[in-house]
C-alpha cells in the first residue's frame, strides 16, 4: 500500500492510501464522502470505512451490480458458496493441495471431490453440502434424483453399492 499524501480535517489527519492494485481505501469518511462517489462514478474500485448511509444513494446505478457491502454491525452472515464457479470442481483439489501441500498424491481427492462438485453444480447444491453426498445414502438419492450427467451419476452409484465401510475408509481423507 503506499501512501498518496494526508488530508487534515477538524484537527485530525488522515492518510489517503493506495494498494498496488490501484484500490483507493477512504479512511476519513465524512471528509473524502465527494472523493468517494467521484471515484465511484469514475469507474474505480473503491473501499469506504463508515457510515455507508452517506454514500450509498450517490453510487451511480451502474456500480450497484458490482457493489459489496459488509456490515459489521448486520447479525446475519455473509454467505460465500464457491460453488458458484462452474470452473470450481477442477480448481478445489488444486486450492486444497496448495493450503495443505503434502507429498501423498491427490487421486483420492480427484476421485471424489471432482464428481462432487460436479452433481452439486448441476443440482443447485453447495459446497456446505458436500459431506453429505457421501456420508447420507438419503441426500445421495435425492442429488441421483436431479443428476443428468451419465458419468457422474455412475460414479456416485457405484459409491452407493459399495459396503458402508468400503465407503468410509475411501473418503475419510475428505
Amino acid at each position: 500500500m503506499l501512501t498518496l499524501g494526508t488530508y487534515t480535517d477538524a484537527g485530525s489527519t488522515h492518510e489517503l492510501t493506495t494498494d498496488t492494485r490501484s484500490t483507493l481505501i477512504i479512511k476519513s469518511p465524512e471528509t473524502l464522502r465527494r472523493l468517494f462517489i467521484e471515484s465511484a462514478h469514475r469507474g474505480e474500485t473503491v473501499s469506504f470505512f463508515g457510515d455507508s448511509s452517506k454514500v450509498l444513494p450517490y453510487l451511480p446505478p451502474e456500480r450497484i451490480k458490482d457493489t459489496i457491502l459488509f456490515e459489521l454491525s448486520d447479525t446475519r452472515p455473509i454467505g460465500f458458496d464457491p460453488l458458484q464457479d462452474p470452473d470450481m470442481p477442477t480448481k478445489l483439489p488444486m486450492t486444497v493441495d496448495t493450503v495443505w501441500p503434502s507429498d501423498i498424491p491427490t487421486t483420492q481427492l480427484d476421485r471424489y471431490l471432482v464428481p462432487a462438485c460436479i452433481a452439486l453444480i448441476e443440482t443447485g447444491g453447495t459446497l456446505f453440502q458436500l459431506p453429505y453426498l457421501y456420508s447420507s445414502e438419503r441426500f445421495r438419492a435425492r442429488v441421483l434424483s436431479k443428476l443428468t450427467d451419465p458419468v457422474i451419476r455412475k460414479e456416485l452409484e457405484d459409491f452407493g453399492d459399495r459396503s458402508d465401510k468400503e465407503q468410509h475408509q475411501d473418503t475419510n481423507s475428505l
